[in-house]
């Protein structure tokens, strides 16, 4: 999981860069097939992204991703892949951070396949963010991750 994926500014810089640094290189190797450079590698980093998450799911059993303004947690139980959204809140210095939900919050939002998973699906999520980004309920300590 991309720690990255909670600062989205941050991250489509340094995408930006790498693409315009490679149609610079392309510009002096190849003169006006330059344009190509951006036009291939776009759609790539984008379908990079899919293929990031369907590789997640198939190695861990799970993923999580940044969409928009919520993070989606997911994983893979048979056939099926069912999912938790998270809403997210923008801090001041461009970065996401999350609102772990606490115990009674989550058994009154959370769908019933995960209503008694709390501990190991907040461990998952744990996992993936960073702990600066995430905001746990008063009194409640984040879970040790094992590295």
């Amino acid at each position: 999981m991309s720690k990255v994926d909670s600062r989205p500014v941050q991250q489509m810089l340094i995408v930006v860069a790498v693409i315009f640094g490679a149609t610079i290189a392309a510009a002096f190797a190849f003169g006006k097939w330059a344009v190509v450079v951006p036009l291939v590698l776009i759609p790539a980093w984008r379908f990079s992204r899919s293929l990031d998450v369907a590789g997640q799911i198939a190695q861990l059993g799970w993923s999580g991703r940044r969409f928009k303004d919520y993070w989606v947690y997911e994983e893979k139980q048979g056939k099926d892949k069912p999912s938790l959204s998270f809403k997210l809140r923008r801090a001041a210095d461009d970065r996401y951070v999350l609102h772990v939900p606490d115990a009674a919050e989550w058994r009154r939002t959370m769908p019933l396949w995960a209503v008694e998973r709390r501990p190991e699906i907040v461990a998952r999520i744990a996992s993936a963010w960073a702990p600066e980004d995430l905001v746990w309920p008063p009194g409640e300590a984040p879970p040790a991750v094992d590295e």
